[in-house]
């Protein structure tokens, strides 16, 4: 099933964003995956920067839900429980 889902275009586009998720291959290593596995450039080029973009997000997205998570803790619990 993943080796029938990899050889279709989004597969391709998924494998080629997650692997320029690693930061020593980033953009370097991605793209020219992305063109080995037959993506047209374009669409490689967007998986890696797409990807780029997220890693910037990702953290400031985690701790915006912390901290909702935690206001609405102090808020259904109260402040003591919280201690």
């Amino acid at each position: 099933m993943i080796l029938s889902f990899a050889s279709t275009a989004a597969g391709k586009f998924l494998c080629t964003f997650l692997i320029s998720i690693t930061p020593i291959i980033e953009l370097h290593g991605g793209l020219p995956y992305g063109i080995a596995q037959g993506l047209d450039y374009p669409l490689a080029l967007m998986a890696t920067i797409l990807d780029m973009r997220l890693k910037n997000a990702i953290p400031s997205i985690l701790l915006g839900v912390y901290i909702a998570a935690a206001i609405m803790t102090a808020v259904t619990t109260g402040i003591i429980h919280i201690l």
